[in-house]
């Protein structure tokens, strides 16, 4: 009828008439037919914003059923990290899209979208009442202006006459779908306009009445902080995840939280019990950090302060003192867990000291989780083994050889810091928010164990665990309005994950101290107990690095051995290499001692095996080189040997007995790798030069045993004896040599000329065999002359059916070699070989004596050397020593 009485162009118009029983008085009549409710597209949509536009507020009021409610997105937060589990397949929006989306889904359409507000309306069609009248919904969603994430949604609700059940149905209808959202919380009763946020440029200003009337409704209190970059967001974390707060509003230096409270408790309210609002405001200033918290009064229920003020009474009082001291604490422990961080520091960075190291773990002890994990120790008759274990456990601790970073803290080990006692103190980066605060006592206790019965000592090692999350509130504090004492996930993964891979290597690093405690001259008897001989071997393998056959043992062997092992205290059948220096696992290693290029090995003797580097090559070859890398077993690993008697273990008591051949076999300690089963065809780097030193002297010993029974040939020694001989004397200890230069005089320069090559010089010639004659015909020691050029000292008389020792004398490019051994020590030798050089030095003058009265003889001129000279001394000559083994003589 309004359609066909007033035209389609003047549909949504407003009219003033008086067709009915009006009795004089005007009435407003909206036409907005079904057509255009029903009609679709964005013409529809224009015509029925621009009716909606049309009406004033007041006409809305007569019209149309109002209410309004509110909304809290609370989806992706600002302090949430992008690297969470599962975080890929989650969605990151705030809520918002979901919020809007829910509403048009909800509604038959959007109608018009008014970006400049943030505002949004939509359409619903209802099914027409009892009386057949078109009804429809219309539903406005506003953003806040003072706080971001909250909505304000507005429904209005036109339809005939006893619509109310039908109008609650509608409201109650589209609260529920809202609240099925995940990210989306609708509120009790409305928030928006009662938000007292400070931040000016988003608020109006309010009048002096206004400003009156809000401040009389609100009961306030404010507290500074300490500063830290870590603060806002832990705050903001812990009032939204475990506050029960909303946040609203939020920026890098401010955010704005909202919660209900019931009026009784502080609890959260039920749908019966619309409560009180409580804001939580945190502001970053320039020179200070600022938190304001307001408390509303529930509307109709009025409790009257001290000060005549409305508050929120007990309530407030009991919030205010639980955010208040737990806000301050925040911002100390925070400030102490920035102190310990910075340890991390590269030492060209100056970074001021707020507190000292002892300080910050006194006050964060207090907000950790710990875990107690006992750590295997030595017994007490080890003496020193225990402080060397706790010096080594920081050294590899700080080598960072796996996963999170790890610094030694400045605490003095004797402080007890909250009964944890005396130790050593550290600390641990897991990640950005979680760190941990490592703890080894420096005491040991014994206990015999419920499982085998071993007595075993033990130290403590404490495991403190701090993600950000938990520096707001003590452990042992009351969870209060806010507060909850459960850790994250994340962080008891990365602690027990760490804790896994330190006690896995922990063992091979107890081995290691052992080994290191030996190499240490203690001031009293040390003596290992056999359970903690277990313990340090449990995780190494042995394996073969000397193999030779030996014709029987005695103080000789047992003599040798001791140069270069040594039996472990208390224990008969395990030895250990003594390195000169002890090496530690912060120092480097044997590479840059030892390093010589791989060749085939090749036990027959031959023409090129007479020389130690040849040996030393064979044996770097035999122990087959590990490349170094950052894994603690390649790069340390004790040095202990076992010796192997046809087989069996041997001691030192077992290698004196030796009285028939017996195959003797040395083996070396390694550590066994947990993720090989198979016995591993390669030692660690640091293993080359120990094995070497150890097969060097099992070669020695055959040697000089094979040295022994050549002896027994005398002067009837074969040729190819005396090359088995040379040979020996290479690889035997003991062993002197020195190069005597070899002057002769030439008649050409009327000089005394080295022996060098001399060319056409025919007195350097006849010098060499008139000496190589002199020495045949020696008097006192008996020279023989070898197939290979080289003169052996058979000793002394006619008669020599056993060589008393071996004296070898090689001519050669102007100078004789002289080698010497004897089989009663190395003091025989030296005597000897001063013999020997004396000798030679005698019949060397007498050459050249020879040689200038040929001179006189054929050209009957005297040489001045024959003038004796009275500032000249007798020719001399001094012993240098070289080496333990070598001698070489220098003539002056």
């Amino acid at each position: 009828e309004a359609s066909s009485h007033f035209g389609s162009t003047n549909l949504g118009k407003t009219w003033s008439a008086s067709p009915f029983n009006t009795q004089g008085r005007s009435t407003t009549i909206v036409f907005i037919p079904v057509e255009v409710v029903r009609s679709t597209g964005q013409a529809g949509r224009t015509i029925l914003a621009a009716s909606w536009d049309t009406l004033t507020t007041q006409q809305k009021m007569k019209l149309f059923r109002f209410d309004e409610f509110d909304c809290v997105c609370v989806g992706k937060m600002p302090y949430a990290q992008d690297t969470e589990f599962l975080n890929a397949f989650q969605g990151v929006g705030t809520g918002e899209e979901d919020l809007l989306e829910a509403l048009a889904s909800w509604a038959t359409r959007r109608v018009k979208a008014d970006n400049a507000r943030d505002a949004w309306h939509y359409l619903r069609e209802l099914s027409p009442g009892p009386d057949e009248l078109p009804a429809y919904c219309l539903v406005s969603i506003e953003r806040s202006r003072v706080a971001s994430r909250l909505f304000t949604v507005s429904v209005e609700i036109f339809e005939g006459s006893n619509s109310a059940p039908r109008r609650l149905a509608v409201l109650a209808s589209l609260r529920e779908t809202l609240g099925k959202l995940k990210d989306v919380r609708v509120l009790h009763k409305q928030m928006s306009p009662y938000l007292m946020g400070s931040r000016q440029h988003d608020m109006a200003e309010p009048d002096d009445r206004s400003d009156q009337f809000l401040s009389s409704q609100y009961r306030h209190e404010s507290w500074d902080l300490v500063y830290d970059q870590e603060l806002l967001p832990l705050l903001m974390r812990r009032r939204a995840e475990l506050g029960g707060f909303w946040l609203l509003e939020s920026s890098e230096s401010f955010a704005l939280f909202a919660r209900l409270l019931s009026r009784d408790t502080l609890d959260d309210v039920e749908w019966d019990d619309p409560g009180d609002m409580v804001q939580y405001q945190i502001s970053i200033l320039s020179d200070k950090v600022v938190v304001d918290l307001h408390m509303e009064s529930e509307s109709g229920v009025f409790r009257q302060g001290n000060d005549g003020v409305l508050s929120g009474g007990t309530q407030f009082s009991t919030i205010v003192s639980n955010l208040k001291k737990r806000d301050q604490e925040c911002g100390l422990v925070l400030r102490a867990r920035t102190s310990l961080l910075n340890a991390f520091a590269d030492g060209t960075e100056k970074v001021p000291l707020v507190e000292s190291h002892y300080a910050s773990v006194n006050r964060l002890l207090a907000y950790a989780a710990r875990v107690h994990e006992p750590l295997r120790a030595f017994h007490s008759r080890f003496v020193g083994a225990n402080d060397v274990l706790l010096d080594e456990l920081r050294s590899f601790l700080q080598r960072q050889s796996f996963g999170p970073r790890v610094v030694a803290l400045s605490i003095d080990r004797t402080e007890n810091i909250q009964e944890s006692g005396a130790g050593l103190w550290f600390l641990v980066e897991y990640n950005k928010d979680t760190i941990g605060i490592l703890h080894v006592s420096s005491s040991a206790s014994a206990a015999v164990s419920e499982v085998d019965g071993c007595s075993n000592t033990t130290t403590a090692l404490t495991i403190f665990t701090l993600s950000i999350s938990d520096l707001y509130s003590r452990r042992e504090d009351f969870v209060g309005d806010d507060d909850s004492d459960q850790g994250t996930v994340e962080e008891y993964m990365c602690m027990t994950e760490f804790s896994e891979h330190l006690v896995r290597e922990y063992e091979a690093l107890y081995s290691w101290a052992a080994y290191r405690a030996l190499l240490v001259e203690q001031p009293r008897p040390v003596s290992i107990h056999l359970d903690d001989l277990m313990e340090i071997m449990s995780p190494l393998e042995f394996t073969s690095v000397a193999d030779v056959l030996v014709e029987s043992g005695g103080d000789k062997l047992v003599q040798m051995l001791s140069t270069t092992i040594q039996h472990l205290p208390g224990e008969n059948f395990y030895f250990f290499y003594k390195m000169s220096t002890p090496q530690s696992s912060e120092s480097g290693d044997f590479d840059s001692l030892f390093s010589l290029d791989e060749t085939p090995v090749n036990d027959d003797f031959d023409e090129s095996e007479g020389s130690d580097h040849n040996d030393a090559t064979r044996l770097v070859a035999a122990t087959r080189h590990i490349p170094k890398d950052d894994d603690f077993r390649n790069l340390w690993a004790p040095l202990f040997v076992i010796f192997l008697l046809d087989g069996e273990r041997a001691s030192m008591e077992d290698l004196l007995k030796v009285r028939k051949s017996s195959k003797l076999t040395a083996l070396l300690s390694f550590f066994r790798d947990p993720s090989n089963i198979s016995t591993p065809d390669r030692l660690p780097a640091t293993h080359r030069l120990p094995a070497y030193h150890i097969r060097n002297v099992l070669n020695a010993y055959v040697a000089e045993q094979t040295l022994e029974r050549l002896r027994r040939h005398g002067r009837f020694i074969r040729s190819e004896d005396l090359r088995l001989a040379r040979k020996c004397l290479r690889r035997a200890q003991d062993v002197f040599t020195t190069n005597v230069v070899l002057l002769f005089y030439s008649s050409s320069t009327d000089s005394i000329v080295t022996a060098e090559p001399a060319g056409s010089d025919n007195d350097i010639e006849t010098g060499m065999e008139l000496l190589e004659q002199e020495l045949l015909q020696s008097g006192g020691l008996k020279f023989m002359r070898s197939s290979d050029a080289s003169f052996i000292v058979l000793g002394q008389g006619d008669d020599v059916d056993l060589l008393p020792h071996w004296c070898f004398l090689d001519f050669g490019n102007g100078s004789v070699e002289i080698e010497i051994y004897h089989p009663t020590g190395p003091d025989e030798a030296r005597e000897l070989l001063s013999s020997v050089h004396g000798l030679l030095m005698q019949k060397l003058h007498r050459v050249n004596q020879l040689l200038i009265l040929r001179r006189l003889h054929n050209n009957r001129f005297a040489t001045v050397l024959m003038i004796e000279n009275d500032d000249a001394g007798a020719e001399s000559c001094r012993v240098v020593a070289i080496s333990a083994q070598t001698l070489r003589l220098v003539p002056r």
